[in-house]
């Protein structure tokens, strides 16, 4: 039976089985037709499928024979994912990617691989003691306080100070000068 004869088999009875709802032989028929309606569709596409099927394969034999090359659409292009491995920071516990080129960067200068997180990394950058400008008492010019300098006064446990180098120098030799005079 064809696939219109069916659709309309299938109008007039599930017209019939609303004017009597309760007839079971109109409900088996219409079940029967349903069924034939499904594997009429299944026997469409299978031959459509196959029909396209068997076009292609003629095509690519006659490009064969022709020495035609045809390209097939290429997927979508997916980058790869990047070259690298995640550290766990040694202040935070979050992990972060390091990646190879980093990584090479930093063995290629002889420096250890990254330990902390960027936002850790900028913290402790922050903390770490910068360079002073400070006001000399003896010739009321500016010097500048180093961060070796600050380290070393720190760990001598001396405040910062007053006077630059050379004012320094210059008392330090008053001093003397003083002291010899002074045993003289």
């Amino acid at each position: 039976m064809s696939s219109l004869a069916i659709k309309q088999l299938i109008a007039t009875l599930e017209e019939q089985l609303q004017q009597r709802p309760n007839d079971s032989s109109v409900k088996a028929r219409l079940d029967k037709l349903y069924a034939e309606r499904t594997d009429a569709e299944k026997a469409v596409i299978a031959a459509t499928t196959a029909k396209m099927h068997q076009q292609e394969l003629e095509q690519k034999k006659l490009d064969k024979k022709m020495k035609i090359k045809r390209y097939e659409p290429e997927a979508e292009y997916v980058p790869p994912p990047p070259a690298g491995r995640n550290i766990t920071c040694c202040d935070c516990a979050q992990e972060f990617f390091f990646a190879q080129k980093e990584e090479e960067l930093f063995l290629a200068e002889g420096m250890q691989p990254r330990k902390r997180c960027a936002p850790c990394l900028k913290v402790k950058k922050d903390n770490q003691p910068q360079p002073i400008e400070l006001c000399c008492v003896g010739c009321k010019g500016t010097f500048t306080f180093s961060v070796a300098s600050q380290k070393n006064f720190k760990a001598q446990g001396w405040a910062a100070p007053k006077r630059c180098h050379n004012c320094r120098a210059a008392k330090k030799t008053k001093q003397v000068a003083v002291a010899v005079l002074a045993t003289e």
